[in-house]
């Protein structure tokens, strides 16, 4: 069993390294005296030439610059470097840095950087005026709009920098809170054409606020003859093989190199001494830390305690927080190289986050408790602060601060802030009663596992933590969290399926059916079923549901997404409710929830506004299930609307951010979307690729979805190039026993029109038939345009005659709304375009013709433009006033003329799009008008009617090449 705390310590969102050690700002080995020059910087010729040039620049054009490069390296070097040119031009400098213990407190970095400048915030419009006055504490009222506040910022840095020009620095970004992330985000896209620049630091393998700027600058270790130019100029005195050694041990890492001198004894750096042996250098940077603290009154001590665990720098709260006039024993801090107190702006700053965690590190837990006691009452007036310092304080269970830290929890990560992960393990370890700490440790472990990517092992350990009693809300969790894992890694989904259902039909009477539990547990229940695509499943749960008393409008929902062309009137009308209040909202856990649940409605462009503004605003890394979603549900809509481009650009970026976190799932939905595009476009090579990853998928056992659009894909790619044969067996597989769309299978609703136009072509008339007939039955062209659409073009495909085929295809393509499904609007007109160019109908199949080819063109579907040019030698072959032998139709004339030239039924079918069937047929009638009963009478029986001949010789249409008619 793991303890709670230790759980908690690895859930703490940081960079990973297990550290949790900060970066440095100014690294030093003794601090200069006040007024003294600054020391220079050594090594780094080039990145003081990018900030001199992004400094001359602000004048007119502002833009983002990164540095990048690990604790030590000296990144915070170049921002103070940078702040002290800037004021020196007369520039406005503001700070924003991330803090590592308060990296869950909403805009908390933005807080810093915007007070020096809120004088200016009176002159903005009143809803900017009012966002901003939230953000930084001036008013009470609701949390803003994300965007909003964002867009306030913007002006409200315009607004200073009309006066001069304005650098925003950002320190050590990886711990800036998430939405303070997002504001930066927003910002770096949108400095061209201001004075204003941005110019931040975090640690490599970052991917938050600044990244889209792609102004990265990478600073990694001093070369070997710089390192020992700082050694000398700072440690002269350090004889020769000591300073080898130390060079040796700092790899060129400055913080390294200026550091570890000053832990030596006089005699080891006079050499008269040997060096101790090789330690690892996080713990000779703690220990020298360690030593300048201890060193320091104990007041002062606790005043620097104070200060780490707070984080805001705030002399105000160390003052409230009990400091009082002890505030001026921080001389003896500065003195020793640990803080920069600015009494102007009335704040702290620690020289870098080391000191921070060595001055908690060094406390015993006593005085940490004390010291976020007095820290509660400072932050009296801010609940979710007041609240984090009373849990850290506590000592022994207390119910009621835990349901304050519970709630704490449950509010951040309704804004998107994965922060709230440590107030509910936190909230857990409080937790007098076992049920309510076992719930609060399960809801913590579907959290770890689904919302940050966190590792399936870690959030296995959570799972494991208690024998949950059967029937309970912590046994749903701890199931939804295991089933969530076996989705999320491809394993055996039936055996999530069966852990999951298991878990819902023991739930006790007096679990709420409505609560978080059980809300968790339907969602991911409802995964497991569309990945497994089994109807039998599907009609389990709902069954279950009935079974156990979920409420009936619970059940529907649920319905919708598992059987989405089944969705009653009502409850498609509950959903387009839902996604016209979709605007006001910010959450992305709602967003992402319906989006999934109306793709296979064919809703998703509704929700694309508000998926693109949470990309503009995204929390780079909070959240992360959510954020690989919002793409996933953008790439999809993309390759229904034709953006494709576009769709190929957010696999690529799922595709990185799972390669980074290491997951699987999320490559499924690159592989769908580019693998249909792929198809579309002519990528034989990737579209080959995503259908064997998709197999690969279904064969590892995470459920037959991937493997049915595999199929989907390939009955794409077999339709293009006219393998009609090949495109039934494929498209076959996603329908019913009765040929039609199964119900409880959604995915088959993707394939609707490929296995229309693919039972048709290869002859399957009677199946095309009922295939058609079964869509008008089901009713699914009142779902939408698209499904409206297809529902006429099936009906359209086998019509008896050429007059009903095109009244069928006008019905089709006249549908209000169909042509924003592009590429599906383009098939259909290419099947009116061959089936009427067959019938005789040369103008109407042209006119369909320049429907399909612009469609197919802005797409560049290369194979499409391909097959729509044969249709063009169709309609090319149609004589315009046609006159047959003995009552012969133009189709049957032009069928009996190839059969005569020696042609099979078969090679007819491929050059006329028809099937082998429909051929047969039609030489069937043409036998007894011509008073033949052989194909060898062919030739005679036309020659004797000495009818004119079309070029060359007879049924050899004219060719135009691929391009279409106007």
């Amino acid at each position: 069993m793991v303890a709670d705390s230790t759980l908690r310590d690895e859930l703490q969102p940081g960079d990973g390294t297990g550290s949790g050690l900060g970066d440095v700002i100014e690294p030093v080995a003794s601090p200069a005296p006040r007024g003294a020059a600054p020391a220079e910087l050594v090594g780094r010729a080039r990145e003081l030439e990018i900030v001199e040039e992004l400094l001359d620049d602000l004048v007119v054009d502002g833009r983002p610059v990164l540095f990048l490069g690990e604790a030590g390296i000296g990144k915070s070097a170049l921002l103070e470097h940078a702040a002290r040119e800037a004021r020196a031009r007369g520039y406005t400098v503001l700070r924003a840095d991330g803090v590592e213990f308060e990296s869950d407190i909403g805009y908390s970095s933005l807080n810093q950087g915007l007070l020096p400048i809120r004088r200016y915030i009176d002159g903005l419009d009143p809803a900017h005026v009012h966002a901003l006055g939230v953000v930084l504490g001036m008013r009470s009222g609701d949390q803003p709009d994300r965007l909003v506040v964002s867009t306030a910022t913007l002006h409200l840095l315009q607004a200073a920098a009309a006066r001069a020009p304005v650098l925003f620095l950002g320190d050590d970004l990886q711990w800036a809170d998430p939405r303070s992330q997002e504001v930066f985000f927003f910002l770096t896209r949108r400095l061209s054409g201001t004075r204003i620049g941005m110019l931040g630091t975090a640690r490599p393998g970052y991917g938050g606020a600044m990244t889209l700027g792609r102004v990265e600058h990478h600073l990694g270790p001093l070369e070997p003859a710089d390192a020992d130019r700082l050694l000398r100029q700072r440690f002269p005195t350090l004889a020769p093989r000591i300073r080898g050694r130390l060079l040796s041990e700092a790899r060129g890492n400055p913080l390294a190199l200026l550091e570890l001198p000053p832990a030596l004894s006089p005699p080891i750096q006079a050499g008269r001494m040997s060096a101790p042996p090789t330690l690892p250098l996080s713990s000779r940077l703690q220990s020298v830390f360690a030593a300048r603290i201890s060193s320091l009154p104990a007041d002062v001590q606790d005043l620097l305690l104070l200060a780490a665990l707070d984080g805001t720098g705030d002399l105000g709260v160390l003052r409230a927080a009990g400091g009082g006039d002890e505030i001026g024993g921080l001389d003896d801090a500065e003195r020793s190289g640990l803080v920069q107190v600015n009494l102007a702006d009335r704040r702290l700053v620690f020289r870098h986050p080391l000191t921070r965690s060595a001055v908690v590190e060094s406390a015993t837990e006593s005085r940490r408790r004390q010291a976020h006691t007095r820290l509660a009452a400072a932050w009296a007036h801010d609940l979710d602060k007041q609240a984090w310092h009373l849990g850290e304080a506590a000592l022994g269970s207390d119910e009621s601060l835990a349901a304050l830290l519970e709630a704490r929890g449950r509010r951040a990560l309704a804004r998107g802030d994965f922060g709230g992960l440590p107030s509910l393990l936190r909230s857990a370890e409080l937790s007098p009663d076992p049920a309510q700490r076992s719930r609060r440790i399960a809801e913590a472990a579907f959290v770890a596992a689904h919302k940050s990517g966190a590792p399936a092992h870690l959030a296995r350990s959570i799972a494991d933590l208690r024998e949950a009693e059967p029937g309970t809300e912590t046994a749903l969790f701890l199931a939804a969290t295991t089933a969530w894992l076996i989705v999320d890694s491809g394993e055996d989904l039936e055996n999530g399926f069966r852990i999951l259902t298991a878990a819902i039909e023991a739930i006790r009477p007096e679990v709420d059916r409505s609560g978080p539990a059980m809300r968790t547990s339907l969602r991911v229940l409802s995964l497991v079923c569309v990945y497994a695509a089994r109807p039998d499943l599907a009609q389990q749960v709902l069954e279950l549901l009935r079974k156990v008393g979920v409420a009936d409008a619970v059940r529907d929902r649920l319905t919708s997404v598992l059987d989405p062309a089944g969705t009653p009137p009502e409850v498609l009308a509950a959903i387009d409710q839902d996604l016209a209040d979709l605007r006001s909202t910010d959450d992305p856990v709602e967003v992402v929830r319906l989006g999934s649940q109306v793709d296979f409605l064919d809703r998703l462009s509704r929700c694309r506004p508000t998926l693109e503004r949470l990309l503009v605003v995204e929390s780079g890394g909070v959240q992360l299930t959510e954020e690989v979603d919002v793409r996933r549900l953008l790439a999809e809509e993309a390759w229904f609307s034709g953006r494709w481009e576009r769709g190929l650009a957010l696999c690529e970026e799922i595709e990185a951010m799972a390669d980074t976190f290491h997951l699987r799932r999320p490559k499924v939905g690159v592989y769908v979307v580019r693998g249909l595009i792929s198809a579309a476009t002519g990528s034989w090579g990737a579209m080959r690729q995503c259908a064997d990853q998709l197999r690969a998928w279904t064969l590892g056992g995470g459920g037959r979805l991937t493997q049915l659009i595999g199929h989907l894909i390939l009955a794409q790619h077999a339709a293009a190039i006219g393998d009609f044969e090949e495109a039934f067996a494929r498209a076959s597989t996603l329908m019913g026993d009765g040929g039609g769309p199964s119900s409880f299978m959604p995915i088959a609703l993707w394939a609707l029109l490929d296995f229309a136009e693919a039972a048709t072509r290869s002859g399957r008339i009677d199946v095309a038939r009922r295939f058609a007939a079964t869509l008008r039955q089901r009713g699914l062209g009142r779902l939408s345009p698209r499904y409206a659409m297809i529902t006429d073009a099936a009906g359209a495909l086998v019509a008896s005659d050429g007059a009903e085929a095109a009244a069928a295809f006008a019905r089709a393509l006249g549908r209000p709304g169909a042509d924003a499904w592009v590429f599906d609007h383009s098939r259909v007109a290419l099947l009116a375009t061959e089936r009427l160019a067959v019938d005789g109908a040369s103008d109407l199949a042209a006119s369909w013709a320049g429907v399909a080819s612009e469609g197919f063109t802005a797409l560049s579907a290369r194979p499409w433009l391909e097959r729509l040019g044969k249709a063009h030698e169709t309609i090319a072959g149609i004589p315009s006033q046609p006159t047959a032998p003995a009552g012969l139709t133009p189709t049957e004339y032009k069928i009996v003329s190839l059969a005569a030239e020696g042609l099979t039924n078969k090679e007819i079918g491929r050059r006329l799009y028809l099937s082998p069937r429909t051929v047969s047929t039609y030489l069937y009638k043409a036998f007894p008008k011509l008073d033949v009963t052989t194909r060898a009478g062919l030739r005679d029986a036309l020659g004797r009617a000495e009818l004119p001949r079309r070029g060359s010789s007879a049924g050899e249409p004219r060719p135009t090449g691929h391009r279409a008619a106007d």
